[in-house]
């Protein structure tokens, strides 16, 4: 599995000697080795996925968001490669905005006898709370001083109702699979061929450590 990291800046995710960092401020992803974990400044496991979908942006004005598999359920193999059907995503929001309840599996390593992952302030309250408390006096002062417009408004229902159809589809629809170590979009016959190239194929992403998945 992937064990997902927080930080100021970045949402780190590592798969073995591989990371990906995927900054919370321009929504930029960019891999690196699994020792420049080390460089990162004060990381937080918040738990682990089974990989990656991508990012998404539903809204020229919306941030972007990452898509992470959190529950998956075996279907079968092809050739003795297993095959996942996709039960439940996790929705990151890669800005400087907390992401609320992830309800990840917690990681064995860094969450040992710990129910809930959760990012402790130095009261020993957790970091979620007191975020949601600023978040709140923020949005009652903004509303203080200047009420929403129409326009704006409509927008944010639009993005927020996007987002909510985005989760169902793949924790509803039963219509989305992938697999660690095979390329779903091509063949048995075209992938043994001697002209087959997993570089070129859709199924690039596949190899451990890149993240990607076939959906």
């Amino acid at each position: 599995m992937i064990q997902v990291f927080h930080t100021e800046d970045h949402y780190i995710l590592q798969d073995g000697d591989f990371t990906l960092w995927c900054s919370r401020t321009t929504g930029a992803l960019e891999p690196k080795k699994g020792i420049d974990l080390c460089s990162a400044w004060n990381p937080v496991c918040i738990g682990m996925v089974y990989g990656v979908i991508g990012k998404v942006k539903v809204h020229p004005e919306s941030e972007w968001s990452l898509l992470l598999i959190k529950q998956r359920a075996h279907v079968g193999r092809i050739d003795r490669h297993d095959i996942y059907k996709i039960h439940k995503i996790a929705v990151i929001p890669l800005s400087g905005n907390e992401p609320g309840e992830l309800d990840l599996e917690l990681c064995r390593m860094h969450h040992f006898g710990i129910k809930k992952a959760s990012l402790a302030g130095p009261d020993g309250s957790t970091g979620k709370q007191i975020q949601k408390k600023l978040k709140s006096i923020k949005i009652a002062a903004s509303e203080n001083i200047k009420p929403k417009n129409k326009e704006s408004k409509d927008k944010d229902k639009f993005i927020k109702r996007i987002m909510e159809e985005l989760v169902k589809m793949f924790n509803e629809s039963d219509s989305f699979y992938f697999s660690e170590t095979f390329d779903l979009t091509n063949s048995i016959h075209k992938q043994y061929s001697s002209s087959y190239s997993q570089k070129n194929s859709f199924g690039k992403g596949l190899t451990k450590g890149s993240f990607g998945i076939i959906i």
